[in-house]
């Protein structure tokens, strides 16, 4: 099955609503039906994720996260490579305490960019 990105639910949305059935969209975009259903019911209802009302996991750690990459833009400046964001993740376990829950892959809305960290 594929991921339901939120352009998916729109376009369905529309394409529904000019007379194509749920199930044969659901089907184009291999996603359950009753995945569809449920997603589509909450576009028209106006329904807000909650995941976006809950802080971030690292954000007590911003200025800590913003001095490595800034000790990582002067590295590439020098010549030198960046650290990879693992050394980050082990610089705040160790110095901070900070720890992901199992399945978390990002240091709330601090992306991957090249080897620096920008938010």
């Amino acid at each position: 099955m594929a991921k339901l990105r939120g352009e998916d639910v729109m376009a369905a949305d529309v394409m529904e609503r000019r007379g194509r059935s749920v199930r044969a969209l659901a089907r184009d975009l291999e996603v359950d039906e009753s995945t569809l259903r449920y997603r589509l019911r909450r576009l028209r209802g106006g329904a807000e994720d909650g995941r976006k009302r809950q802080p971030e996991a690292c954000a007590p750690l911003a200025e800590a996260i913003s001095a490595w990459m800034a000790s990582q833009k002067a590295r590439e400046e020098s010549g030198r490579r960046a650290e990879p964001v693992t050394a980050l993740y082990e610089q705040l376990v160790v110095e901070h305490g900070f720890a992901l829950v199992p399945g978390f892959r990002k240091l709330g809305s601090w992306s991957w960019h090249g080897h620096i960290l920008r938010s």
